[in-house]
């Protein structure tokens, strides 16, 4: 019971301090407790990806590899387009667009993707269908303006 407790408390501090030492204690516990939660350890590897450990973050996240999950899928595509595996990325978005093709985040991703590797003009059509299904996708805004700025559409870019 104290293991669980201390699980608790370790998942109600991921993403809160500039420490990652609340996300490490979170995987440790489920390794210590034989647990595999999909859900917490996509939201830890979430929060190690967005603090620059893009290799661990792919490490906490290779037991779902196979999950049917979209949102998991794109957590592993992030984390495959962070650390450079831009093929494994693009399979693991279409993955999650396969499940849920109006998922945001996959199309995000792959216009990410798209623009990581230097496409610009692939990334676009990506960019724009994530905002046409979350117009609150910051992301998603930001590499729209990136992409047109790129193209010499700095009024686009600024409205973006």
């Amino acid at each position: 019971m104290p293991q669980a407790v201390a699980l608790w408390d370790a998942v109600a501090e991921v993403g809160g301090t500039a420490s990652l030492a609340p996300e490490r204690r979170v995987l440790a516990l489920l390794r210590e407790m034989g647990l595999r939660n999909e859900s917490i350890t996509r939201s830890v590897a979430t929060s190690l990806l967005r603090a620059g450990q893009a290799a661990e973050a792919a490490r906490a996240l290779q037991p779902f590899e196979d999950s049917a999950d979209p949102a998991t899928q794109v957590a592993l595509g992030e984390t495959a387009t962070a650390t450079g595996r831009f093929a494994a990325a693009e399979a693991r978005f279409r993955k999650a667009l396969a499940a849920e093709p109006d998922w945001p985040e996959a199309h995000l991703g792959l216009g990410i993707l798209r623009l990581t590797e230097g496409r610009p003009g692939e990334a676009q059509p990506w960019l724009e269908k994530a905002v046409e299904r979350d117009p609150g996708l910051a992301q998603a805004w930001n590499g729209l303006g990136v992409v047109r700025a790129q193209a010499g559409n700095v009024h686009g870019a600024i409205e973006a």
